[in-house]
């Protein structure tokens, strides 16, 4: 189901009849500058970004449950490499959701501020990218906790790393996928 829900909003959205014409009708080179710069995709730097620090980030609740519910890591090895690298997977697309959200909200503070334009969208993008790592890992902490010592609570160790792992980066995700207006 947590995979379901993954793939289906990762789908890209096919471009309108009249989006699809002004893609055909070719821009010069500082409008393509412009419209990569303002693109809802995460650069290729920062999806590296972004899927290093997932990693790192799921490795924490597998030190949690091999010292605290002391789970052996070598009966557990591949448990724990499967459940981290999906985790990871998803977590990475919600740190670029997360940061595609608030980069234009800074983007505008800084603007206002009276910072140049080039210079506002450089610090924006700087600051949405490590916003959106702080507030998704605090997250998604609260949530391995919360599921692993209260939820499932009665559930064998093996199910509860799964089970909070899994549940915690997916529910991250989804809610990164929010598109309030404010």
């Amino acid at each position: 189901v947590c995979l379901f829900f993954f793939f289906f909003l990762s789908f890209p959205v096919r471009p309108t009849n009249e989006a699809a014409a002004l893609m055909a009708k070719g821009f010069n080179k500082e409008e393509r500058k412009l419209l990569a710069q303002h693109s809802r995709k995460p650069r290729t730097q920062h999806k590296t970004l972004f899927l290093l620090v997932a990693l790192l980030t799921v490795a924490v609740p597998i030190f949690l449950f091999v010292k605290v519910v002391h789970m052996d890591p070598t009966d557990n090895a591949i448990l724990f490499s499967v459940i981290s690298l999906l985790s990871a997977y998803v977590l990475s697309f919600a740190y670029g959701n997360e940061a595609l959200k608030t980069v234009q909200k800074i983007e505008n503070k800084r603007g206002e501020a009276g910072v140049d334009e080039e210079k506002a969208s450089q610090i924006a993008d700087h600051e949405s990218t490590y916003l959106s790592i702080f507030y998704n890992n605090a997250l998604f902490y609260l949530l391995v906790v919360t599921f692993a010592f209260y939820l499932f609570a009665n559930l064998g160790p093996s199910f509860k790393y799964a089970g909070s792992t899994l549940l915690s980066s997916t529910l991250v995700m989804l809610f990164s996928t929010n598109h309030s207006k404010n």
